[in-house]
Protein backbone atom coordinates (compact mmCIF):
# COMPACT_ATOMS: atom_id res chain seq x y z
CA UNK A 1 0.00 0.00 0.00
CA UNK A 2 2.95 2.26 0.90
CA UNK A 3 4.48 1.48 -2.47
CA UNK A 4 1.22 2.02 -4.40
CA UNK A 5 0.99 5.75 -2.64
CA UNK A 6 4.32 6.39 -3.53
CA UNK A 7 3.93 6.08 -7.03
CA UNK A 8 0.84 8.26 -7.10
CA UNK A 9 2.04 11.13 -5.33
CA UNK A 10 5.57 10.63 -7.87
CA UNK A 11 3.13 10.66 -10.65
CA UNK A 12 1.19 13.65 -9.23
CA UNK A 13 4.22 15.23 -8.73
CA UNK A 14 5.63 14.85 -12.30
CA UNK A 15 2.32 15.94 -13.38
CA UNK A 16 2.40 19.24 -11.55
CA UNK A 17 6.28 19.66 -12.71
CA UNK A 18 5.03 18.86 -16.59
CA UNK A 19 2.58 21.43 -16.42
CA UNK A 20 4.48 24.50 -14.53
CA UNK A 21 6.84 23.61 -16.74
CA UNK A 22 3.70 24.32 -20.25
CA UNK A 23 2.76 27.42 -18.05
CA UNK A 24 6.54 28.74 -17.81
CA UNK A 25 6.67 28.46 -22.07
CA UNK A 26 3.77 30.22 -22.10
CA UNK A 27 5.24 33.29 -20.35
CA UNK A 28 8.69 32.43 -22.43
CA UNK A 29 5.97 32.95 -26.05
CA UNK A 30 4.21 35.60 -24.85
CA UNK A 31 7.44 37.36 -23.97
CA UNK A 32 8.96 36.66 -27.57
CA UNK A 33 6.10 38.42 -28.78
CA UNK A 34 6.15 41.61 -26.56
CA UNK A 35 9.82 41.74 -28.30
CA UNK A 36 8.33 41.72 -31.51
CA UNK A 37 6.22 44.73 -30.94
CA UNK A 38 6.92 48.40 -31.03
CA UNK A 39 5.40 49.84 -27.70
CA UNK A 40 5.60 53.44 -27.87
CA UNK A 41 2.75 54.28 -25.37
CA UNK A 42 3.94 51.08 -22.96
CA UNK A 43 0.86 49.25 -23.27
CA UNK A 44 2.54 46.26 -22.23
CA UNK A 45 5.13 47.79 -19.68
CA UNK A 46 3.35 45.26 -17.28
CA UNK A 47 4.66 42.32 -18.89
CA UNK A 48 7.35 41.44 -16.60
CA UNK A 49 8.14 39.29 -13.80
CA UNK A 50 7.23 35.46 -13.06
CA UNK A 51 3.22 35.73 -12.74
CA UNK A 52 2.13 36.13 -16.48
CA UNK A 53 -1.15 36.03 -15.66
CA UNK A 54 -1.17 39.43 -14.02
CA UNK A 55 -0.41 40.95 -17.23
CA UNK A 56 -2.31 43.32 -19.16
CA UNK A 57 -4.23 41.89 -21.79
CA UNK A 58 -4.12 38.12 -20.83
CA UNK A 59 -6.07 35.56 -18.71
CA UNK A 60 -5.18 32.21 -17.61
CA UNK A 61 -7.24 29.64 -16.59
CA UNK A 62 -8.07 29.90 -12.55
CA UNK A 63 -7.43 26.59 -12.31
CA UNK A 64 -3.86 25.49 -14.11
CA UNK A 65 -2.72 28.55 -14.73
CA UNK A 66 -2.90 28.69 -18.73
CA UNK A 67 -3.02 31.64 -20.87
CA UNK A 68 -6.72 31.51 -22.29
CA UNK A 69 -7.43 34.50 -23.81
CA UNK A 70 -5.02 37.14 -25.41
CA UNK A 71 -6.02 41.17 -26.13
CA UNK A 72 -3.40 43.12 -27.19
CA UNK A 73 -5.36 46.43 -26.73
CA UNK A 74 -8.46 47.32 -25.19
CA UNK A 75 -11.79 47.49 -27.27
CA UNK A 76 -12.44 50.41 -28.53
CA UNK A 77 -15.81 52.26 -27.56
CA UNK A 78 -18.53 52.30 -30.54
CA UNK A 79 -17.40 55.91 -31.33
CA UNK A 80 -14.28 55.13 -31.91
CA UNK A 81 -14.02 51.61 -34.09
CA UNK A 82 -14.38 53.77 -37.29
CA UNK A 83 -10.88 55.24 -36.26
CA UNK A 84 -9.37 52.25 -34.75
CA UNK A 85 -7.14 51.61 -37.15
CA UNK A 86 -5.58 54.96 -36.93
CA UNK A 87 -5.61 54.46 -33.23
CA UNK A 88 -3.88 51.32 -33.44
CA UNK A 89 -1.09 52.57 -35.72
CA UNK A 90 0.03 54.71 -32.43
CA UNK A 91 -0.24 52.03 -29.90
CA UNK A 92 1.09 48.94 -30.94
CA UNK A 93 3.33 48.66 -34.08
CA UNK A 94 4.65 44.73 -35.72
CA UNK A 95 8.26 44.27 -36.64
CA UNK A 96 7.69 42.15 -39.33
CA UNK A 97 5.47 39.01 -39.23
CA UNK A 98 3.49 38.11 -36.26
CA UNK A 99 5.72 35.86 -34.28
CA UNK A 100 4.90 32.42 -34.31
CA UNK A 101 5.53 31.86 -30.16
CA UNK A 102 1.75 32.40 -30.35
CA UNK A 103 1.71 28.84 -31.01
CA UNK A 104 3.20 27.55 -27.63
CA UNK A 105 -0.25 29.08 -26.58
CA UNK A 106 -1.75 25.48 -26.90
CA UNK A 107 -4.79 26.67 -24.90
CA UNK A 108 -5.60 29.60 -26.22
CA UNK A 109 -9.08 30.33 -27.16
CA UNK A 110 -9.29 34.08 -27.63
CA UNK A 111 -7.28 36.14 -29.44
CA UNK A 112 -7.55 39.57 -30.08
CA UNK A 113 -5.35 41.64 -32.22
CA UNK A 114 -7.49 43.94 -33.49
CA UNK A 115 -6.16 47.72 -33.84
CA UNK A 116 -2.52 46.87 -34.13
CA UNK A 117 -0.32 48.15 -36.41
CA UNK A 118 0.92 45.20 -38.64
CA UNK A 119 2.54 47.29 -40.89
CA UNK A 120 0.86 45.51 -44.43
CA UNK A 121 2.13 42.19 -42.97
CA UNK A 122 0.23 39.35 -44.07
CA UNK A 123 -2.35 37.12 -41.63
CA UNK A 124 0.44 34.14 -41.05
CA UNK A 125 -1.13 30.50 -41.83
CA UNK A 126 -0.05 29.46 -38.42
CA UNK A 127 -2.97 31.02 -36.96
CA UNK A 128 -5.11 27.94 -38.73
CA UNK A 129 -2.85 25.69 -36.45
CA UNK A 130 -4.47 27.06 -33.13
CA UNK A 131 -7.46 24.95 -33.02
CA UNK A 132 -8.59 25.64 -29.85
CA UNK A 133 -9.80 29.04 -30.92
CA UNK A 134 -12.97 29.49 -30.78
CA UNK A 135 -12.43 33.82 -31.06
CA UNK A 136 -10.60 35.52 -33.21
CA UNK A 137 -10.24 39.07 -34.12
CA UNK A 138 -7.85 40.40 -36.61
CA UNK A 139 -10.11 43.70 -37.55
CA UNK A 140 -8.26 47.12 -37.96
CA UNK A 141 -5.22 45.33 -37.91
CA UNK A 142 -3.10 47.04 -41.19
CA UNK A 143 -2.95 43.86 -42.13
CA UNK A 144 -2.53 43.10 -46.29
CA UNK A 145 -2.63 40.33 -48.93
CA UNK A 146 -4.51 36.91 -49.10
CA UNK A 147 -6.21 36.18 -46.11
CA UNK A 148 -4.94 32.36 -45.44
CA UNK A 149 -7.50 29.30 -46.40
CA UNK A 150 -5.83 27.73 -43.16
CA UNK A 151 -8.32 29.88 -41.15
CA UNK A 152 -10.73 26.73 -42.30
CA UNK A 153 -9.00 24.71 -39.83
CA UNK A 154 -10.04 26.86 -37.11
CA UNK A 155 -13.73 24.11 -36.40
CA UNK A 156 -14.36 25.46 -32.94
CA UNK A 157 -14.34 29.08 -34.07
CA UNK A 158 -17.60 30.86 -33.11
CA UNK A 159 -16.52 34.98 -33.95
CA UNK A 160 -14.19 36.02 -36.60
CA UNK A 161 -13.41 39.37 -37.37
CA UNK A 162 -11.68 40.50 -40.44
CA UNK A 163 -12.94 44.11 -40.73
CA UNK A 164 -10.51 46.20 -42.47
CA UNK A 165 -10.16 49.59 -44.98
CA UNK A 166 -9.41 50.63 -48.47
CA UNK A 167 -9.75 46.36 -49.22
CA UNK A 168 -6.19 45.51 -47.51
CA UNK A 169 -7.44 42.41 -47.29
CA UNK A 170 -8.08 39.61 -50.65
CA UNK A 171 -10.15 36.54 -50.15
CA UNK A 172 -9.44 34.41 -52.58
CA UNK A 173 -11.00 30.94 -52.23
CA UNK A 174 -14.42 31.70 -50.26
CA UNK A 175 -14.83 28.13 -49.92
CA UNK A 176 -12.94 27.48 -46.75
CA UNK A 177 -15.49 29.60 -44.66
CA UNK A 178 -17.79 27.07 -44.82
CA UNK A 179 -15.84 24.58 -42.67
CA UNK A 180 -16.54 27.37 -39.95
CA UNK A 181 -19.84 25.63 -38.75
CA UNK A 182 -19.90 26.48 -35.13
CA UNK A 183 -18.95 29.88 -36.41
CA UNK A 184 -22.17 32.72 -35.05
CA UNK A 185 -20.36 35.90 -35.80
CA UNK A 186 -18.49 36.60 -39.13
CA UNK A 187 -17.18 40.20 -39.93
CA UNK A 188 -15.66 40.31 -43.60
CA UNK A 189 -16.69 44.44 -44.58
CA UNK A 190 -13.87 46.16 -46.22
CA UNK A 191 -12.30 42.99 -47.85
CA UNK A 192 -12.22 41.97 -51.31
CA UNK A 193 -13.90 39.05 -52.77
CA UNK A 194 -12.45 37.56 -55.55
CA UNK A 195 -14.67 34.50 -56.05
CA UNK A 196 -17.94 36.34 -55.18
CA UNK A 197 -20.17 33.89 -57.01
CA UNK A 198 -20.00 31.28 -54.44
CA UNK A 199 -20.17 33.84 -51.39
CA UNK A 200 -23.83 33.75 -50.55
CA UNK A 201 -23.94 29.47 -51.42
CA UNK A 202 -20.59 29.17 -48.62
CA UNK A 203 -22.51 31.42 -46.36
CA UNK A 204 -26.15 30.01 -46.69
CA UNK A 205 -23.89 26.78 -45.08
CA UNK A 206 -23.14 28.40 -41.70
CA UNK A 207 -26.03 26.99 -39.52
CA UNK A 208 -25.19 29.30 -35.93
CA UNK A 209 -24.60 32.54 -37.75
CA UNK A 210 -26.28 35.22 -36.01
CA UNK A 211 -24.27 38.25 -37.47
CA UNK A 212 -22.90 38.94 -40.75
CA UNK A 213 -21.23 42.12 -41.82
CA UNK A 214 -20.23 42.19 -45.65
CA UNK A 215 -20.25 46.19 -45.67
CA UNK A 216 -17.84 47.58 -48.30
CA UNK A 217 -17.04 44.25 -50.19
CA UNK A 218 -18.18 45.69 -53.79
CA UNK A 219 -21.65 42.92 -53.94
CA UNK A 220 -23.91 43.82 -56.37
CA UNK A 221 -27.24 42.25 -58.00
CA UNK A 222 -25.19 38.99 -59.48
CA UNK A 223 -24.77 38.07 -55.60
CA UNK A 224 -28.78 38.59 -55.12
CA UNK A 225 -30.23 36.72 -58.19
CA UNK A 226 -31.99 33.53 -57.22
CA UNK A 227 -29.08 31.00 -58.25
CA UNK A 228 -26.86 32.29 -55.69
CA UNK A 229 -29.98 32.63 -53.20
CA UNK A 230 -31.51 29.63 -53.43
CA UNK A 231 -29.98 28.08 -49.76
CA UNK A 232 -29.72 31.62 -48.32
CA UNK A 233 -33.34 31.61 -46.48
CA UNK A 234 -31.92 28.82 -44.34
CA UNK A 235 -30.44 31.73 -42.06
CA UNK A 236 -33.42 31.64 -39.92
CA UNK A 237 -30.94 32.36 -36.85
CA UNK A 238 -29.27 35.94 -38.54
CA UNK A 239 -30.15 38.68 -36.02
CA UNK A 240 -27.30 41.29 -37.51
CA UNK A 241 -27.00 41.39 -41.24
CA UNK A 242 -24.96 45.11 -42.40
CA UNK A 243 -24.77 44.98 -46.70
CA UNK A 244 -23.94 48.71 -46.55
CA UNK A 245 -22.01 50.66 -48.81
CA UNK A 246 -21.87 47.79 -51.48
CA UNK A 247 -23.43 48.26 -55.62
CA UNK A 248 -26.93 46.76 -55.08
CA UNK A 249 -29.59 48.67 -57.13
CA UNK A 250 -33.25 48.25 -58.06
CA UNK A 251 -36.09 46.98 -55.72
CA UNK A 252 -35.04 45.18 -52.64
CA UNK A 253 -35.54 41.04 -53.23
CA UNK A 254 -37.30 39.25 -51.47
CA UNK A 255 -35.54 36.27 -51.88
CA UNK A 256 -32.56 37.60 -49.89
CA UNK A 257 -34.51 38.76 -46.84
CA UNK A 258 -38.36 37.28 -46.06
CA UNK A 259 -37.46 34.07 -44.17
CA UNK A 260 -34.73 36.02 -42.14
CA UNK A 261 -37.74 36.54 -39.25
CA UNK A 262 -34.86 36.92 -36.14
CA UNK A 263 -33.79 39.99 -38.31
CA UNK A 264 -33.11 42.53 -35.14
CA UNK A 265 -30.13 44.76 -37.18
CA UNK A 266 -30.92 45.17 -41.13
CA UNK A 267 -27.98 48.11 -42.61
CA UNK A 268 -28.57 48.40 -46.15
CA UNK A 269 -27.69 52.22 -46.80
CA UNK A 270 -25.43 53.57 -49.19
CA UNK A 271 -26.70 51.22 -51.86
CA UNK A 272 -28.81 52.17 -54.92
CA UNK A 273 -31.79 50.81 -54.04
CA UNK A 274 -34.88 52.24 -55.37
CA UNK A 275 -39.23 51.44 -55.59
CA UNK A 276 -40.70 51.67 -52.08
CA UNK A 277 -40.42 49.43 -48.98
CA UNK A 278 -41.84 45.66 -49.78
CA UNK A 279 -44.85 44.89 -47.77
CA UNK A 280 -43.47 41.56 -46.45
CA UNK A 281 -40.90 43.73 -44.26
CA UNK A 282 -43.79 43.66 -41.63
CA UNK A 283 -42.97 39.99 -41.02
CA UNK A 284 -39.33 41.20 -39.34
CA UNK A 285 -41.43 41.60 -35.83
CA UNK A 286 -38.02 41.73 -34.02
CA UNK A 287 -36.28 44.43 -36.00
CA UNK A 288 -35.42 47.72 -33.95
CA UNK A 289 -32.64 49.14 -35.99
CA UNK A 290 -33.39 49.72 -40.16
CA UNK A 291 -30.64 51.94 -42.01
CA UNK A 292 -31.70 52.72 -45.72
CA UNK A 293 -29.78 55.74 -45.74
CA UNK A 294 -28.46 57.39 -49.08
CA UNK A 295 -30.86 55.03 -51.07
CA UNK A 296 -33.51 55.74 -53.76
CA UNK A 297 -36.64 53.97 -52.29
CA UNK A 298 -39.66 55.32 -50.53
CA UNK A 299 -41.85 54.56 -46.86
CA UNK A 300 -42.66 51.91 -44.60
CA UNK A 301 -43.23 49.81 -41.41
CA UNK A 302 -42.42 48.86 -37.59
CA UNK A 303 -39.24 49.60 -36.34
CA UNK A 304 -37.39 51.98 -33.25
CA UNK A 305 -35.35 53.33 -35.23
CA UNK A 306 -35.71 54.40 -39.02
CA UNK A 307 -33.37 56.78 -40.93
CA UNK A 308 -34.59 57.11 -44.42
CA UNK A 309 -33.22 60.94 -44.83
CA UNK A 310 -31.21 62.02 -47.99
CA UNK A 311 -33.11 59.69 -50.39
CA UNK A 312 -35.64 60.89 -53.52
CA UNK A 313 -38.51 59.92 -51.11
CA UNK A 314 -41.60 61.64 -52.45
CA UNK A 315 -45.27 61.72 -51.70
CA UNK A 316 -47.13 62.68 -48.71
CA UNK A 317 -46.55 61.44 -44.82
CA UNK A 318 -48.82 58.90 -43.73
CA UNK A 319 -50.18 58.51 -40.67
CA UNK A 320 -49.28 55.20 -39.88
CA UNK A 321 -46.30 56.86 -38.85
CA UNK A 322 -47.93 57.41 -35.83
CA UNK A 323 -48.51 53.87 -34.75
CA UNK A 324 -45.39 52.78 -35.10
CA UNK A 325 -43.27 52.18 -32.28
CA UNK A 326 -40.49 54.56 -33.22
CA UNK A 327 -37.96 56.40 -30.54
CA UNK A 328 -35.74 58.17 -33.53
CA UNK A 329 -37.57 59.04 -36.89
CA UNK A 330 -34.93 61.23 -39.74
CA UNK A 331 -37.00 61.43 -42.79
CA UNK A 332 -34.41 65.16 -43.78
CA UNK A 333 -33.39 65.98 -47.21
CA UNK A 334 -36.37 64.14 -48.97
CA UNK A 335 -39.42 65.51 -51.58
CA UNK A 336 -41.95 64.78 -49.14
CA UNK A 337 -45.07 66.91 -49.49
CA UNK A 338 -48.70 67.83 -48.21
CA UNK A 339 -49.25 68.67 -44.19
CA UNK A 340 -47.78 66.65 -41.10
CA UNK A 341 -49.95 64.07 -39.65
CA UNK A 342 -52.07 65.36 -36.46
CA UNK A 343 -51.74 62.06 -34.84
CA UNK A 344 -48.22 61.57 -32.71
CA UNK A 345 -47.72 59.45 -29.70
CA UNK A 346 -45.63 57.28 -27.72
CA UNK A 347 -42.10 57.22 -27.28
CA UNK A 348 -40.97 59.36 -30.21
CA UNK A 349 -37.92 61.26 -28.56
CA UNK A 350 -35.83 62.69 -32.08
CA UNK A 351 -37.41 63.84 -34.96
CA UNK A 352 -36.07 64.81 -38.35
CA UNK A 353 -38.48 66.41 -41.15
CA UNK A 354 -36.07 69.25 -42.56
CA UNK A 355 -35.46 70.18 -45.90
CA UNK A 356 -38.44 68.54 -47.44
CA UNK A 357 -41.52 70.33 -49.06
CA UNK A 358 -43.64 70.11 -46.13
CA UNK A 359 -46.79 72.70 -45.97
CA UNK A 360 -49.82 73.90 -43.39
CA UNK A 361 -49.34 74.26 -39.80
CA UNK A 362 -47.66 72.47 -36.97
CA UNK A 363 -49.93 69.82 -35.90
CA UNK A 364 -50.84 69.95 -32.14
CA UNK A 365 -50.47 65.99 -31.21
CA UNK A 366 -46.69 66.99 -31.17
CA UNK A 367 -47.21 68.55 -27.58
CA UNK A 368 -48.14 64.38 -27.07
CA UNK A 369 -44.62 63.37 -26.62
CA UNK A 370 -43.43 63.93 -23.63
CA UNK A 371 -40.00 62.32 -24.84
CA UNK A 372 -39.23 64.40 -27.44
CA UNK A 373 -35.36 65.86 -26.79
CA UNK A 374 -34.88 67.08 -30.50
CA UNK A 375 -37.72 68.77 -33.32
CA UNK A 376 -36.21 69.64 -36.98
CA UNK A 377 -38.71 71.29 -39.01
CA UNK A 378 -36.60 73.67 -40.21
CA UNK A 379 -36.44 74.32 -44.52
CA UNK A 380 -40.51 73.59 -45.30
CA UNK A 381 -42.82 75.36 -46.11
CA UNK A 382 -44.90 75.38 -42.79
CA UNK A 383 -47.09 78.17 -41.51
CA UNK A 384 -49.40 79.95 -39.07
CA UNK A 385 -48.70 79.75 -35.52
CA UNK A 386 -47.17 77.54 -32.67
CA UNK A 387 -49.20 75.42 -31.07
CA UNK A 388 -49.17 76.07 -27.14
CA UNK A 389 -49.32 72.07 -26.78
CA UNK A 390 -45.34 72.45 -27.68
CA UNK A 391 -45.37 73.43 -24.16
CA UNK A 392 -45.85 70.24 -22.84
CA UNK A 393 -42.98 68.49 -24.40
CA UNK A 394 -40.74 69.62 -21.34
CA UNK A 395 -37.71 67.56 -22.50
CA UNK A 396 -36.99 69.45 -26.03
CA UNK A 397 -33.52 70.37 -26.18
CA UNK A 398 -33.25 71.20 -29.60
CA UNK A 399 -35.77 73.29 -31.63
CA UNK A 400 -34.93 74.37 -35.38
CA UNK A 401 -37.52 75.72 -37.20
CA UNK A 402 -36.31 78.18 -39.43
CA UNK A 403 -36.83 78.74 -43.44
CA UNK A 404 -40.70 78.57 -42.91
CA UNK A 405 -43.28 81.18 -42.20
CA UNK A 406 -44.26 80.95 -38.56
CA UNK A 407 -45.30 83.25 -35.87
CA UNK A 408 -45.67 82.89 -32.22
CA UNK A 409 -43.10 81.98 -29.41
CA UNK A 410 -42.32 78.73 -27.76
CA UNK A 411 -43.36 79.96 -23.97
CA UNK A 412 -41.06 77.49 -22.17
CA UNK A 413 -37.90 79.05 -23.20
CA UNK A 414 -39.22 81.76 -25.17
CA UNK A 415 -38.06 80.97 -28.65
CA UNK A 416 -39.34 83.08 -31.40
CA UNK A 417 -40.57 80.54 -34.19
CA UNK A 418 -39.85 82.86 -37.08
CA UNK A 419 -39.17 81.40 -40.94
Amino acid sequence: MGRYCSRVFTLVTLLLVLDNSGVEQEREALLQLRRSLVDPSGLLSSWEGRECCRWEGVNCDRVYGHVINLQLLPQPTKDETSTYSHMGSKLLLACGELNSSLLRLRYLNHLDLSGIDSNHGRIPEFIGSMEELRYLNLSFANFYGMVPQQLGNLTELEVLDLHNEYENLVVDDIPWVSHLQSLKYLDMSGARIVNKRVLMQVISMLPALSHLSLSGCRLHNFHMSSNHLANFTSLVHLQYLDLSSNHFEGPIPSTLFQNMTSLQHLDLSYNSFNLSIPMWFDKFTSLAHLNLEENDIGIMYQVHTLYLNDNLLGGILPSSLCDMELFNLNLANNSLSGSIPDCWKGSLSFLTLSFNKLSGVIPRSLGSLPHLTTLHLNGNHLNGELPQALDYCTDLVILDLGENDLSGRYKRIGLSAIG
